[in-house]
């Protein structure tokens, strides 16, 4: 059972990498390519999902939905039953703010989130190629992987559902935690890449550079957006909004902290990191720096792997 929360978990994240994709695309027969090749793996997948799901979590949705529908005699269903709705536990507040793409290289705040392309002012040959991306991403973006999180609470309520929503809150949790991992990785990464710019003359050496960082940006973006879904299906399994552990993640907390004495400005050292650097916080000077260093080490093999 917990294999087929596994699959379904990897099957949404692959949906939402396609989306990413898509809202990115930029017309190359490369990137085509990689599409149409993605596009294909998410439709095995879901073919598989498919058996996966009717064999391990169908029968005990059904068994649910019964017996909701029998106690609720009388009384009306949500109008979205059996399906989970943001107004069962408030509303969510880590929706990321949507981002024009053509962001500043410097800001490694910027988030890739999943949004449809956006429509703009273009010849009309332009306008029906962006027309028919968007198309192709709301085709993408409807398909609903049956997850235990995409039920209302009172089908998970249910104890039938019990050992499903643990599974899928056990798989969401690690989820959670190496999306963080990997945005604070990306941002390091990001800050060298800014770094290395400095020292690079010409314009071809100088637009190679911005690119990189660009490239870069998305990935943080793109993992900030992982945690967020993680969280929101979190809250879906009954985590409470406030939890402690994983808090809200609002554009404005994708910072880096101050990684060297040399590069703080004026009054950083006293400004409140981003939570997400929240381990620091209690360390004195030296010992904060120290621990910074023991990060970079910790992800040194990565970090070389991305400078490459």
């Amino acid at each position: 059972m917990l294999g087929a929360v596994e699959e379904g978990v990897a099957l949404d994240n692959l949906k939402f990498s396609l989306l990413a994709d898509l809202t990115s695309d930029d017309g190359s027969e490369a990137t085509k390519t990689q599409l149409e090749a993605k596009r294909a793996q998410l439709k095995l997948g879901l073919e598989a999902w498919r058996v996966t799901h009717a064999q391990f979590v169908a029968p005990m949705v059904d068994e649910a939905m019964v017996d909701v529908q029998m106690a609720c005699h009388g009384w009306s269903l949500p109008i979205n039953f059996p399906w989970f709705s943001d107004g069962e536990r408030g509303c969510h507040e880590d929706e990321a703010e949507e981002e024009d793409e053509d962001s500043e290289e410097d800001d490694t705040s910027v988030s890739q989130a999943t949004v449809a392309p956006k429509k703009r002012k273009a010849t009309a040959m332009a306008g029906r190629a962006r027309q028919a991306k968007a198309e192709g991403w709301d085709k993408i973006n409807v398909i609903n992987i049956e997850l235990p999180s995409a039920y209302s609470s009172l089908v998970l309520a249910h104890p039938s559902m019990r050992v499903l929503v643990d599974l899928e809150r056990q798989v969401r949790q690690g989820q959670a935690n190496d999306a963080l991992a990997d945005t604070r990785t990306h941002l390091i990464t990001a800050f060298s890449f800014r770094y290395q710019r400095h020292n690079v003359s010409g314009q071809i050496q100088n637009t190679r550079a911005m690119r990189k960082i660009q490239r870069k940006q998305q990935v943080v973006g793109r993992a900030a957006d992982t945690y967020r879904r993680a969280r929101r299906a979190l809250i879906a399994l009954g985590m409470q909004v406030d939890d402690a552990c994983y808090r809200v993640l609002k554009t404005t907390d994708v910072i880096l902290f101050a990684m060297y004495t040399e590069e703080e400005q004026l009054g950083d050292s006293r400004k409140t990191p981003s939570w997400i650097w929240e381990d620091f916080t209690f360390m004195g000077r030296y010992r904060r720096v120290r621990s910074r260093t023991s990060w970079l080490m910790v992800s040194e093999q990565r970090f070389q792997k991305d400078v490459r």
